[in-house]
């Protein structure tokens, strides 16, 4: 009897063993070094087999970077077991060393990797161009052909408004991307979660990439390339009302205080200037 569950207890551990083999799951780059906004490559590839396969991670938004544009996962069969292949193009608007985390699979996890962002150099040995001497242009011969076309023109206007069209298609507006939005409330609800074991640095950081990531997709704003004052310059064209635009910018004050001055806000101050946001963001997506 004793001998009987040896075997199966050995049965059940050599088949674990196995599965754990078949398992693995790794992230790489195509480089290691960019410039702010440079966009650049994230491979997860992972192993298992194809019941846990299924279970293929989902990433939507981590600190420090921006994903630009996830393509579909690739699925190619290796004998028992299936081998999952998805790419992501990534790029971060904070200049030093940034690292993207460590994403788990089927029980296996990848390697954190180091992302080193800098601005674009400058070459002082580059030799300077002297200023060359105006050169004469000869005149090309005059021509008058396109007086022929600028009364062309006036004659189609001055036809199109004495004779129009009796059958006129109706303007429709192209319909804005509600996703957006969603989308955006929901990432502050996950962020929301966060707001305890996250770093003060990290929580500010999403925080703020969240509210510009929808100004730019939604509002066609482009917040990436602005600083903080230049948000609040341009607060105006976002129709807040004067309370909500007081506590907007004490929000995105409290968050350079923590990025640059290693300010450590309350857990109540998080909550504040997450609130603050959000109803800002729904205040804007109703003008």
């Amino acid at each position: 009897m004793r001998s009987s569950v040896l075997f199966i207890l050995m049965l059940f551990l050599s088949c674990l063993a196995g599965l754990a083999q078949q398992t693995s799951f790794t992230a790489s780059v195509d480089k290691s070094r960019i410039v702010i906004g440079e966009p650049f490559k994230l491979l997860l590839k992972g192993t298992a087999p194809g019941a846990v396969s299924k279970k293929w991670t989902s990433i939507d938004t981590f600190p420090y970077f921006e994903i630009l544009e996830t393509s579909k996962v690739d699925t190619v069969k290796n004998g028992s077991a299936l081998v999952l292949q998805q790419t992501l193009t990534l790029t971060s608007w904070d200049s030093g060393r940034s690292q993207i985390p460590s994403f788990s699979f089927a029980g296996a996890r990848s390697k954190p990797i180091v992302i080193t962002v800098s601005f674009a150099p400058f070459n002082s040995a580059q030799e300077y161009h002297d200023i060359k001497e105006i050169i004469d242009v000869e005149k090309p011969p005059r021509t008058v052909w396109y007086w022929y076309v600028a009364l062309g023109l006036l004659l189609i206007g001055l036809m199109t408004l004495l004779f129009p069209s009796r059958k006129q298609q109706p303007i429709t507006e192209p319909k804005p991307d509600e996703t957006v939005f969603k989308k955006t409330i929901q990432q502050l609800e996950g962020l929301r979660s966060k707001r305890e074991t996250s770093e003060a640095k990290e929580f500010y950081t999403e925080l703020i990439l969240i509210l510009r990531n929808y100004l730019y997709k939604r509002k066609g704003i482009g917040s990436f390339s602005k600083t903080t004052e230049d948000l609040v310059q341009g607060l105006p064209v976002l129709k807040l009302k004067r309370d909500q635009e007081v506590a907007f910018i004490q929000s995105l004050q409290e968050s350079d205080m923590v990025k640059f001055a290693q300010g450590q806000p309350a857990l109540a101050q998080r909550e504040r200037d997450l609130a603050t946001i959000k109803a800002a963001i729904i205040a804007i997506e109703e003008n």
